[in-house]
């Protein structure tokens, strides 16, 4: 080749080369381009409203899942009523004696504990119990004396016995200490059957005359009658004390509905007061007489209240247990949350996918809730971890609001 064909070739081999590097950078840019991480989070991988999670963090969170059953439950028939103290544990406090009101201690609402004064009254016939108190305190202290003197007598009396004192004297102290001790028996009984009257009256030392209404359990104050310098006796109401640890709910059912309420079972109930929130009391009994002003009989069912969220007067919505039964979806209730204001739940779409799904809920129970429209049987819907899943859906939209 001549030289001068030299620097053409080489111009021609530096193109080529260069197009083949630019054609091999094309190819290896297409290539890596699917190994970048996405820029969306996997729970926008989905369908709208769909949560993506991996096996491996399903069961991180203990994720589990039930499957929607059609179940045959007890009719149920919707009341409303009220929380009532029950009146087994409400006391209706009065003075033990006639007197005028000193001073009131505690006000409607108040928490108190047994045996703390509500209010205190000077007690007219409390001064008699003192007086006699202070009496008796003055004669025990002398049967003390009198039995003192005569055991020192009866001691001097043995040991000069056979000389100074005869057998005859030594008998006669001898019975002047028994004489002694039991009228110092007699003078303890006495003063101690007065601090037990004085104990009815008040827990508490005060002037004479001076006694208390007491609580006689722990509870709360559900009413103060009386104001400071009211005229008050054994006949009158003070105060009233109830302890709400347990309460009732109270639900009226007409006539026509009277022979379909079974005798026992579970109550569910709702407070408007507490939003959200689903409760159970237990059937408990039927009043044996109807209202006869409404003509209706009162349903009772008792319900424990530990932190004494329950207050008398709360409304309550409750679906009483019937002697029918009725077909019905149902779930376990750990499946049920609430997300703006209304119940969803979220149903497996695949084996790493989660739709939320809006429902209508019927009759909840401890073990089952009912479902009127939302769901279809057979599917299978998240209990263990669908808290979470809401957690990551609330995440989801307020992202998507940004």
């Amino acid at each position: 080749m001549s030289k001068s064909w030299q620097p053409v070739v080489l111009v021609v081999l530096a193109g080529l080369i260069g197009a083949g590097g630019f054609a091999a950078g094309q190819m290896t840019g297409s290539t890596a381009q699917p190994a970048k991480a996405p820029d969306k989070p996997d729970d926008a991988s989905g369908p709208p409203g769909t949560i993506t999670m991996d096996q491996t963090a399903q069961a991180g969170i203990g994720l589990k899942v039930a499957q929607v059953q059609r179940r045959n439950l007890t009719r149920r028939l919707a009341a409303s009523g009220q929380i009532v103290a029950d009146p087994a544990r409400t006391a209706q406090l009065r003075p033990l004696g006639p007197g005028r009101v000193t001073s009131v201690l505690v006000r409607s609402g108040d928490r108190v504990r047994r045996g703390q004064a509500l209010v205190h009254y000077q007690d007219i016939s409390l001064v008699t119990i003192d007086t006699q108190l202070t009496a008796g305190h003055a004669s025990l202290e002398q049967a003390q004396a009198d039995r003192a003197v005569a055991a020192a007598a009866l001691a001097r009396g043995r040991a000069l016995l056979g000389g100074v004192i005869a057998q005859a004297e030594l008998d006669r102290r001898k019975a002047a200490l028994a004489q002694a001790d039991a009228m110092l028996i007699l003078a303890r009984g006495q003063v101690g059957s007065l601090k037990q009257r004085r104990q009815l009256y008040t827990t508490e030392p005060g002037a004479p005359g001076e006694a208390a209404v007491i609580a006689p359990s722990d509870g709360y104050v559900m009413s103060v009658q009386v104001a400071v310098g009211d005229t008050i006796d054994p006949a009158r109401v003070v105060a009233t004390v109830a302890d709400l640890s347990t309460v009732w709910i109270e639900l009226p059912v007409y006539q026509v509905d009277i022979p379909n309420v079974a005798t026992d079972g579970d109550v569910p109930f709702t407070i408007a007061a507490l939003p959200g929130q689903h409760f159970t009391a237990t059937l408990d009994a039927k009043s044996a007489m109807l209202d006869p002003g409404t003509g209706a009989m009162q349903v009772r069912g008792i319900v424990a209240n530990p932190d004494l969220r329950f207050r008398p007067g709360m409304r309550v919505e409750a679906n009483l247990p019937t002697t029918g039964t009725t077909d019905a979806l149902t779930l376990p209730p750990a499946s049920l949350q609430d997300i703006g204001g209304e119940p969803v739940v979220f149903v497996q779409a695949g084996p790493t996918q989660f739709r939320q799904q809006k429902v209508r809920i019927g009759v909840q129970t401890r073990e089952l809730v009912e479902i009127a429209a939302g769901l279809e049987p057979g599917q299978t819907v998240v209990t263990n971890g669908s808290f979470w899943l809401k957690s990551q859906a609330l995440q989801a939209e307020l992202g998507s609001g940004d």
